[in-house]
């Protein structure tokens, strides 16, 4: 901050009155004013040094004890800010709106309420726009959407082109998720100046939340027009086309993003995502692995890395994977949703029946946790067909047919089902249905129950 010449030979003639170790005289302008440049360019502790110098000259002046007040509130010292303001009872606007933003970050809000509405009668005029947009600013950012509009109104009743009151308006409309109206709102403000990239910016953030992909996109390229080293934009532009499952499109501007945070475990992430939706398992797995190394808290990390080595064929290393996740994360649904998988098929190589038990126990977990479910429903009957407990499966085939009649194989398994638990008509009719779809169905059927062709047309 670049201040006027004589007040900067103010502060350097105060500068040296202190290194020299002497005491020279300053008036209560003075000293206020120097103080204030301190808290400007954020130097509190010269700032403090100023304060108790002024106290030594002045110790009983009332502007010196409300520049305490000031210094306590940049500090973060709120209560103590008031108790040294309120005994004070002084009607300077800049006292009054010191002791209501302390009150308010004590969240005293109705207190803070009353000061702030003094203050907006006593200050500046010239300033009042301004001072609407500060105030509401301050509500927005502590979660008092409805307390920042009653001010946001007012102001925008006397300055209804104010971008500034504008932007408060729809960031409090934003909290109380009337998406819409924010939406709106920002589109207005850009209505009046277009050239604003944060603007464009806040407009996508909104639409991202909404869903709306496609015109958050257009909303981060006009971001990315006028500033095209918006990392943030391209990061949530990646975010809107991975959404859209344009994952080819997305890795160039998570590749972007990274080459500036190279060490953004969570885009790392992402992009690992990417490249495993386009079936680039390879390099996934790197990719899950380079974030587990930079950090090892992110289960989707985990799991995703466990993914890749399964569908890679390396099931023993993806078991290891997941068994660690499962350690650090007990009982996490995503976690035991993988380790099932893998532990079916591992089950399914190595003819490994205590395997396929821990893969059913793991599946059941699941299933309590989304009843709903019918692929689970389907596969938890698989095993329980694998164990031949044909009561149990059919009751799991069941759910699954009446949830998705035309999951692939379930007819013939609920024929082979049926027939097992001596209900005839049953497997003839699901054989029948299984014959549309799966070609060697008789094959597979009869190779169980050779002596079914009796009963069986």
């Amino acid at each position: 901050m670049i201040f006027e010449p004589e007040i900067n030979a103010l502060i350097q003639r105060f500068e040296n009155t202190i290194s020299q170790g002497s005491v020279q005289y300053y008036d209560t302008d003075d000293l206020e004013t120097i103080i204030d440049c301190y808290i400007a360019i954020d130097q509190l502790d010269k700032a403090r040094i100023a304060l108790d110098y002024a106290y030594r000259i002045h110790p009983d002046s009332t502007e010196i004890h409300c520049k305490e007040g000031k210094l306590c509130l940049m500090e973060g010292a709120y209560e103590k800010a008031i108790e040294i303001l309120d005994p004070i009872q002084h009607t300077e606007p800049d006292y009054i709106a010191i002791l209501a933003e302390c009150y308010l970050r004590m969240y005293n809000f109705n207190k803070s309420k009353k000061l702030f509405s003094q203050y907006l009668t006593l200050c500046n005029t010239n300033e009042l726009a301004a001072v609407f947009a500060d105030i509401a600013s301050l509500y927005n950012s502590h979660n008092q959407p409805e307390l920042a509009l009653e001010f946001i109104e007012n102001g925008v009743a006397l300055f209804p082109d104010d971008t500034n009151i504008l932007i408060e308006k729809a960031f409090a409309l934003e909290q109380l998720d009337q998406l819409d109206q924010a939406a709106s709102l920002f589109s207005h403000i850009l209505d009046i100046n277009p050239y604003q990239p944060e603007i464009w910016g806040m407009l996508g953030s909104i639409l991202f939340r909404q869903n709306n992909f496609t015109e958050a996109i257009k909303a981060y390229d006009y971001t990315l027009a006028i500033n095209p080293d918006d990392i943030s934009a391209k990061l949530q532009r990646a975010h809107c086309l991975f959404n859209l499952g344009q994952f080819k499109e997305a890795i160039e501007p998570y590749e972007d993003y990274l080459k500036i945070n190279p060490y953004d475990e969570m885009v790392i992430t992402f992009l690992a995502e990417t490249y495993e939706n386009i079936d680039e398992w390879e390099t996934a797995q790197k990719l899950y692995q380079n974030a587990l190394n930079i950090n090892d808290n992110i289960i989707e990390a985990w799991v995703g890395l466990a993914a890749s080595l399964h569908t890679l064929g390396k099931l023993e290393e993806a078991y290891k994977t997941i068994k660690k996740a499962d350690k650090r994360f007990p009982k996490n649904p995503t976690v035991i949703y993988s380790m099932w998988q893998i532990e079916e098929d591992l089950a399914t190589e190595n003819f490994d029946d205590q395997m396929m038990k821990k893969a059913l126990n793991h599946a059941l977990f699941c299933l309590n946790l989304d009843t709903k479910n019918s692929f689970l429903h389907y596969t938890v009957g698989n095993m329980y067909l694998h164990f031949s407990n044909f009561k149990k499966a059919l009751t799991h085939y069941e759910i699954a047919y009446n949830q998705n009649p035309f999951t692939e194989k379930l007819p013939l398994a609920m024929a082979i089902s049926y027939y097992a638990l001596d209900k005839i008509d049953k497997a003839q009719q699901f054989l029948d249905i299984a014959r549309q779809t799966i070609s060697n169905s008789d094959e597979i059927f009869f190779s169980l129950f050779p002596d079914a062709k009796i009963f069986i047309k």
